[in-house]
Formats: structure tokens, C-alpha cells, sequence
């Protein structure tokens, strides 16, 4: 279970994948391990009668698939979680950073505030739904890091995780629902994904979203996905997948890196580090 996960991340997330000091490969080798351990941990954990794993590797498993473009394997694995099913990856506050919640610790002014939520799409989507999903607050404070071209910021601290021992969801049955809500859409049934999209805005208490046609509906499943998913490390490659496949629906321009931007190079995935690259013999720049 841990492996798929693992190799979930780095497949949603790097533009090519490297293993055992290997040459590059595409990043679908890092999915496809993906789910290969998922579905071995969904047979192990079957046979012992483990059901919060044999869960956890449907919901994984799910969310590999929809990268992979594997949506009616997809659909049915989501289909196999609740909704009100989560799994996490916990965090300890014991003394050892790579054992904090890096995002708390980023903005828990103790001492770092290098964590901010302004100038993102969730800035103002917050200030003006209250959407306790992407909360956060107004210190007053300047942060410590500065952004290229702007200097110190204002210091907007978020309020997902609150402490340095939040854990941090890996899989939950409301994104198992934008699954299936997605599936609908690429299936052309967008009036079905808004009343799922809708109904757990519903439960989240926001204002449910009002779409025409198909291209308004992946818009809304597009900034849905943003919110539920929130700091959850799983954005990028969200925004990879949506322009490999040209998928119709606009991104909010916050989330749009312009053309003289110093990240255009990492906009949609990370590149092979360069410690890999110098200690790889079969990689070069």
C-alpha cells in the first residue's frame, strides 16, 4: 500500500520517471507501479480481511487510473469507497523535521511564515464563500520569504493543518466522487458530474455551482478538484493530465504561469533533479 502510494506521488509529479540509478523513462512507469502495488495490496489485504487497506488501494488505485486514462477502471474503484472514507499519512511533532507537517511548520510563525495563501485562486475564493476547505487567516504580518519581482508579502496563514502533527489526507471518498464526477464528463454526461459536483459542495456548505453545458462543468470539476484536494500535493498533476488530453474548461489565471515566469520550466511537472542527474551515469542535461 505504502509503495503505490509512493509511486503514485512521484508519478503524478515528475516529468519523467528515474529508478535504481536508471536511464529516464516516461512518468507512466511510476504509475504503473502505482498500481501494481495497489492492486497486490488490494489481494493481500482482501485475503487477511484487512478492509481499511483493501479501501485505501481502491481509492489509490482510482487515482492512478485516471492518469493512466483508464476511466471506467477508474469509476469502478471509486465506486468501491464511501464517501465518508479517508486515509492519511501522519506527522509527529517530536523534535525531527522530516517528521512535521512541512506546510504547518512552513506557517506556524514558530518561527517560519514562509507559507502564504495570497495571491491564489484561494484568496479570494475564500474570502468570498467562507469554504472552511481552503480557510485561512489574516495575521497582519509580513512573511519571511520573498517572491521574485514583489519582495515580502502579507502572511496569510492557512488553517488546513493547523499543527506540525496534522495528518495529511492520502485518499478520501469525496475525491472518489469527483472521480466519477469526472468520468462522467469524459463521457458526456456533464449534467450528472454537476449534481455530484454539487452535492458535496452541499455538504460542505457552499453555494452549489450553476452550469449551461460541458465546457462550464469541467471548469467547475477543474476548481472543485482545487479546493478538495487542497495542499495535498496533488495539483500538478491534475494540471499535466488537463493539457496533455486538452480537456475543455478554464483554469482561473492564478494558476496559469506566465510565459517570463522563472517556474515555466516546472508549470506542469518537476524535471530529474540535478543531484540525480550528477550522480546517474545515464542521464545527462
Amino acid at each position: 500500500l505504502w509503495a503505490g502510494y509512493a509511486n503514485r506521488t512521484l508519478g503524478e509529479n515528475m516529468c519523467e520517471a528515474v529508478i535504481d540509478v536508471g536511464p529516464a523513462q516516461p512518468r507512466e512507469v511510476f504509475l504503473t507501479r502505482a498500481q501494481e502495488h495497489f492492486s497486490n495490496a488490494i489481494e493481500i489485504g482482501s485475503a487477511a480481511g484487512e478492509t481499511e487497506i483493501v479501501t485505501a488501494a481502491r481509492a489509490g488505485r482510482a487515482a492512478v487510473r485516471v492518469h493512466l486514462g483508464d476511466w471506467s477502471g477508474a469509476a469502478t474503484d471509486a465506486g468501491a469507497v464511501p464517501t465518508d472514507f479517508e486515509f492519511n499519512l501522519g506527522y509527529y511533532d517530536i523534535g525531527d523535521r522530516d517528521q512535521y507537517n512541512r506546510i504547518a511548520h512552513a506557517s506556524g510563525n514558530d518561527p517560519y511564515k514562509t507559507h502564504t495563501v495570497w495571491g491564489t485562486v484561494y484568496q479570494d475564493y475564500f474570502t468570498e464563500t467562507e469554504d472552511a476547505r481552503v480557510s485561512w487567516v489574516d495575521t497582519g504580518l509580513p512573511g519571511d520569504g520573498g517572491v521574485e519581482g514583489l519582495g515580502p508579502v502579507p502572511f496569510l496563514k492557512q488553517l488546513k493543518y493547523p499543527t506540525r502533527a496534522a495528518d495529511i489526507t492520502l485518499s478520501s471518498g469525496r475525491e472518489m466522487r469527483l472521480i466519477e464526477a469526472e468520468a462522467d464528463l469524459v463521457g458526456g454526461d456533464w449534467e450528472a458530474a454537476m449534481t455530484t459536483i454539487n452535492q458535496l459542495r452541499t455538504d460542505a456548505g457552499v453555494p452549489t455551482r450553476d452550469a449551461t453545458n460541458s465546457e462550464e462543468a469541467w471548469t467547475f470539476l477543474k476548481r472543485e478538484r482545487g479546493v478538495e484536494l487542497w495542499l495535498e500535493g496533488r495539483r500538478l498533476g491534475d494540471f499535466y493530465r488537463w493539457n496533455a488530453s486538452g480537456t475543455p474548461g478554464a483554469l482561473d489565471p492564478l494558476e496559469t504561469v506566465g510565459g517570463d515566469s522563472y517556474l515555466k520550466q516546472q508549470d506542469l511537472c518537476f524535471p530529474i533533479p540535478d543531484s540525480e542527474i550528477e550522480t546517474n551515469p545515464n542521464l545527462s542535461k
